[in-house]
């Protein structure tokens, strides 16, 4: 029984470590125009749908629909918008299914070898990247063939317990649905159950489609808990995403339910083996519930707001609308305010490491720096896209100069967020390994350039809002803030050196401040990089080109002037 153990665990390791590589590679071959993609979809719910299955199928379900959140919480999606791709995100998973559910195992160690020597080959890229896809895939079918080897010989020991899981019966459905969304919530995986369903019907083990139903209807359960748990401290509208997926996989369970014997009818009238018509119930049921929910978004998120109100956002939504992309004054102003948005999360995540630097955080502020560290990541990649599809058109001599100093204000705004990322690991080791207090002096020592620091993210946030007529005189401030700074931290760190060197404060609390100065120092260059950036002569808007479309460029310009003299051959 032992040797079963460690089969059934191994081959669900490698099952798990395969589906884990091919989600990889195929994220990777799709690159970042995943993120471009999604955020254009949205805008049509069918679209949205379709972008969805397609992510869910790159990425399973439980990646996709975090992904998914995560730009809700980044203010790249409405909730109304990230609700198709959450319901076609759990339709893309099952496609996904569709494909292992062909038996391929004995092809898994072929598979392993020619997916190990095309990752190996230098040249082409796409050689090693269709490497990846069939070694993910191949350990998948590896994986499964361990386990249906190890069950074969149990099927009779292990056929009476499953038998409780009958779909026929009221009992045995909802016992089903239980146990399968406990596994499923235990793996993270939907696609780790319905492959184990595989081998037991391989195995022998399972025998009848009503055996498979409610695993199928338990594993759409368990899957919604990676959403809800990546929403934990994150916006509202993130949440009532979250929520709004696990609404729609408990619409399509308690549709499952009630429609049992339509959809079995439907599955057993399609030829294939038990394993296809697994797959065929798991897409079947996911696709009705999709087109049946997809009419009523606008209503749904609506409930969501009633069911999840009365917090507010940190910040507004994005402003990168791809409409603004034909009048290029508008598209710089909107990504100014995108900027001055970023700078709100930078300063809303420095007053949390401070809390954690001086030993008093509040609940949840680590997870939140972390939460805040990945939305500055997402929108300075969503900034920088937007640029550069800005810079498609032609632009004048000063907006062409002022899309460079934006787009390395955002790669500077980005730096800040990692820096102040760190400062937060500090203070949580500070709680471990410096249990007791910090001295007064030290104390203080810290507050003082705690203090110049968000000064400094208050002044640069206040420095990028669009409606300012001068940013020379904004950025000049932000280098006044820094001198002020960089003095007060040699001060701070002179006194403190030369209590370490007294020995009137241990070394590692020294060390401890160092720690926390070194890197302050880092994220106020960074600061002071983007406000560099404000005191170019290109930085300023002209508030009479806003609203005014691209021109044409000089080649494009010669040819219609040339046509309109009737000159143009």
């Amino acid at each position: 029984m032992i040797w079963l153990v460690f089969n059934l665990a191994g081959g669900l390791a490698l099952f798990l470590f395969g589906m884990k590589a091919l989600t990889t590679a195929l994220q990777e071959a799709a690159g970042d125009r995943l993120r471009e993609t999604i955020l254009a979809a949205t805008r049509r719910r069918s679209a949205g749908l379709l972008l969805g299955t397609g992510l869910g199928f790159l990425a399973h379900s439980s990646a996709a629909t975090a992904m998914t959140v995560g730009f809700v919480n980044a203010g790249l999606l409405s909730v109304a918008s990230s609700l198709p791709v959450l319901f076609g995100a759990n339709i893309g998973t099952t496609l996904s299914m569709q494909l292992i559910s062909f038996r391929l195992t004995d092809l898994a160690l072929a598979g392993v070898a020619l997916g190990f020597l095309l990752q190996q080959l230098p040249r082409p890229v796409w050689a090693a990247r269709v490497g990846k896809v069939i070694l993910g895939l191949s350990l998948i079918f590896l994986g499964m063939k361990i386990m249906g080897d190890a069950l074969g010989p149990y099927r009779e020991e292990l056929r009476p317990w499953l038998l409780q899981l009958d779909g026929s019966t009221f009992a045995g459905m909802l016992l089903g649905i239980a146990v399968a969304a406990f596994i499923t919530f235990a793996v993270q995986s939907s696609g780790a159950v319905i492959g184990m369903t595989f081998v037991l019907i391989d195995a022998g083990v399972i025998t009848d489609i009503h055996q498979v139903y409610p695993i199928v209807l338990g594993t759409h359960l368990g899957t919604c808990t990676t959403a809800l748990i990546a929403s934990i401290g994150t916006e509202v509208d993130a949440r009532r995403a979250a929520l709004g997926n696990l609404g729609f996989n408990c619409f399509n369970v308690a549709l499952g339910v009630l429609a049992a014997p339509l959809f079995i009818a439907a599955v057993t009238a399609l030829p294939g083996s038990l394993v296809r018509q697994t797959a065929n119930l798991h897409t079947l049921v996911m696709v009705a519930a999709a087109l049946l929910l997809l009419p009523a978004v606008p209503w749904l998120s609506r409930l969501l707001r009633v069911f999840w109100g009365g917090s507010r956002r940190l910040t507004e939504g994005s402003h990168l609308s791809p409409e603004l992309l034909s009048t290029p004054e508008d598209a710089i102003h909107a990504v100014l305010r995108e900027l001055s948005r970023t700078a709100t999360v930078l300063e809303d995540g420095f007053h949390r490491a401070s809390r954690l630097l001086q030993g008093r955080p509040e609940r949840g502020d680590a997870r939140r720096l972390r939460l805040n560290e990945a939305t500055v990541d997402e929108l300075k990649a969503s900034t920088k896209s937007f640029l550069q599809k800005l810079t498609r058109d032609y632009l004048s001599r000063r907006q062409a100069l002022l899309v460079q100093g934006l787009n390395r204000a955002a790669d500077g705004l980005e730096r800040v967020g990692d820096h102040l990322a760190r400062l937060g690991e500090l203070g949580e080791a500070r709680l471990k390994s410096l249990p007791e207090p910090l001295t007064d002096e030290t104390r203080r020592a810290l507050d003082l350039i705690l203090r110049d620091g968000d000064t400094l993210i208050e002044l640069l946030r206040d420095s990028l809002q669009p409606a300012k007529s001068d940013f020379t005189e904004s950025a000049h401030r932000v280098f006044e803030a820094v001198c002020d700074y960089e003095k007060g931290a040699a001060e701070a760190k002179q006194a403190v050196n030369a209590r370490v060197a007294d020995h009137r404060i241990s070394a590692a609390e020294g060390l401890f401040f160092s720690e926390c100065g070194w890197t302050l120092e880092r994220l106020v260059r960074h600061l002071q990089a983007v406000a560099s950036e404000q005191v170019e002569p290109q930085f300023y808007l002209r508030s009479d080109k806003l609203g005014r479309p691209a021109e044409p460029g000089p080649k494009v310009a010669k040819r219609l002037a040339a046509r309109s003299t009737g000159d143009d051959a």
